[in-house]
């Protein structure tokens, strides 16, 4: 059964001892890359590209792409990435800015899904969409700073 956006459902536990630290293997694309390099998001954790793109194209198969015109709840995303929900390559760096680059990795991925699904919707749509998908992000590094 796949999933729809904008929150994904947990579906695995958070690993033991670390009730916060994301987990995981992922990528998204070159489309992505382009994007967030122009952001300054992701540049310093694009170093595992294959598993990048990997990890885009499983969360992609996993998700709904009917659209579902709803735009993504913060709280539940900002969680969902929290618990390592999608899996990306950062997940397995143990540097202490690991989990920040985690974060942006998964926060890449949403948002291209979240286009990928709702392409046929309007700009405005697709903004605001994008927009929720950053201050969720945000929302999430915040936590990870205060747990530590």
């Amino acid at each position: 059964m796949k999933r729809s956006l904008p929150g994904p459902v947990p579906t695995s536990p958070l690993r033991k001892g670390s009730p916060i630290k994301p987990r995981g293997r992922g990528d998204h694309g070159r489309a992505l890359k382009d994007d967030d390099d122009q952001n300054g998001r992701i540049e310093g954790s694009m170093k595992d590209t294959d598993g990048f793109i990997k990890a885009y194209r499983e969360f992609r198969d996993a998700v709904d792409l009917r659209g579902n015109d709803v735009l993504p709840d913060i709280s539940t995303v900002s969680w969902c990435m929290l618990m390592g929900i999608p899996d990306v390559p950062a997940d397995d760096d143990p540097s202490p800015d690991g989990c920040a680059e985690a974060i942006d990795q998964r926060v890449a991925i949403l948002k291209a899904v979240f286009v990928e699904a709702n392409r046929s919707r309007n700009d405005a749509f697709l903004d605001e969409g994008l927009s929720r998908y950053d201050r969720a992000g945000d929302a999430a590094k915040r936590l990870l700073q205060e747990e530590s």
